[in-house]
Formats: structure tokens, C-alpha cells, sequence
């Protein structure tokens, strides 16, 4: 939901405030671009297993992204594009799949520890101001997790295909770091292809 906090951080206006974000920005992106994306402001569910497409996920708790990781899992085919960050750090990371099969592993797959919910209870609740939320957070570090999405989403969408799964970005050091699409690095992490499961 659109709070004071996100006008002057966020490409919110007053008039958004008690909005549901995602809604917001969707109904924005529709209308400027005449598109008809969808937009469902409500918790991710497993039952969800039928969507294809994209989904974008921005979560602030690790509950939510294991929420989406557990639809991710069980859906045919989709990407999962995941952005998060801390005060001056983050990470845009896209998984795949297709034809029930994990083709490119996704965020959780490559960093368990962004689905363990046991380590939400130590992270810090959303602030109430403006001056408060500068400081757990950067100004600029959303809008370059929200660019860097767009970018990889729509190169993705422009070529069918891209050379990088994302990227890691500390807007302090002024850096952005690739990730590229590499098995070997996968395997380094943890990971391995495995074949769908018959249904």
C-alpha cells in the first residue's frame, strides 16, 4: 500500500496514498502504453499454479518471496522476475520454467536464505516518514532495482531471449554487477537441473 513515506522516494503521487501499489503502477504502465496487463493485489497463493507469463515480484518479507517460490515450483511455464534490496544494495534475479521444468534457477534457488521466514522476524518494519525511511534506505536504491527490472523484462520481451539473469547493484560504490546465465555458476551455488515430476 502507497504510504507518505514513498512520495518523494517512489514515483507515487499524494493521490496514491492507501493504494495498493502494484495496482497503481500497473493501471500507470496500461495506461501510457496502452496495455493490458493484469494486476491481482492479493497474497500469492499456491493454488496459483496456472499462471504463465511474467510474474514481478518486489516483496518485503521473506514469507511473501517463499509464498511466490512455492507457485513458481509448481507452475508449467513462467518467470519469475525478483527484485529486493537493503539500504544501498540488490538484486534483480529472474528464474524460468517451462514445461514443468526449471530451466533457469531462480532467486531462491541460487540464495536459500531469501525464503527462510525465520530470519524475517529480525528485519526492520516499513517507516512511517519520509526522513525515516531515507535512512534504512537510499533514495535512489528502488528506482535502480525497478530500472534494471524493466530493462532485463523488456530485453527479454524485445529478444525472446537475454545473456544475463540479472544483475547485483550497491548504489553507494556506483556499481552493477551481472549475472550471467551459466551453468557453472549454478552448479557453484548449489544447483542442479532436475527433471519435472509426473503428475
Amino acid at each position: 500500500t502507497v504510504s507518505k513515506a514513498n512520495i518523494g522516494r517512489q514515483l507515487f503521487a499524494p493521490t496514491d496514498i492507501g493504494h495498493n501499489k502494484a495496482a497503481v503502477l500497473v493501471n500507470r504502465i496500461n495506461l501510457s502504453m496502452n496495455l493490458s496487463w493484469k494486476c491481482v493485489p492479493a497474497r500469492f497463493a499456491n493454488n496459483q499454479v496456472s499462471l504463465q507469463g511474467i510474474v514481478i515480484g518486489c516483496v518485503d518479507s521473506r514469507a511473501a518471496r517463499a509464498q511466490i517460490r512455492a507457485a513458481f515450483e509448481q507452475a508449467r511455464s513462467l518467470v519469475w522476475v525478483d527484485c529486493g534490496n537493503s539500504q544501498y544494495t540488490g538484486q534483480v534475479i529472474f528464474g524460468a520454467r517451462d514445461r514443468g521444468t526449471t530451466v533457469v534457477p531462480s532467486v531462491a534457488d541460487l540464495f536459500p536464505e531469501v525464503v527462510d521466514v525465520d530470519a524475517d522476524a529480525g528485519d526492520d518494519v516499513p517507516s512511517c516518514s519520509v526522513a525515516e525511511a531515507l535512512r534504512k534506505q537510499d533514495l535512489m536504491v528502488n528506482r535502480f532495482m525497478a530500472d534494471t527490472a524493466v530493462n532485463l523484462i523488456f530485453q527479454l520481451l524485445r529478444k525472446g531471449e537475454v545473456d544475463v539473469q540479472g544483475a547485483f547493484i550497491d548504489v553507494a560504490n556506483f556499481s552493477m554487477m551481472p549475472v550471467r546465465l551459466d551453468p557453472k555458476y549454478w552448479a557453484s551455488m548449489g544447483w542442479s537441473k532436475r527433471e519435472p515430476v509426473a503428475a
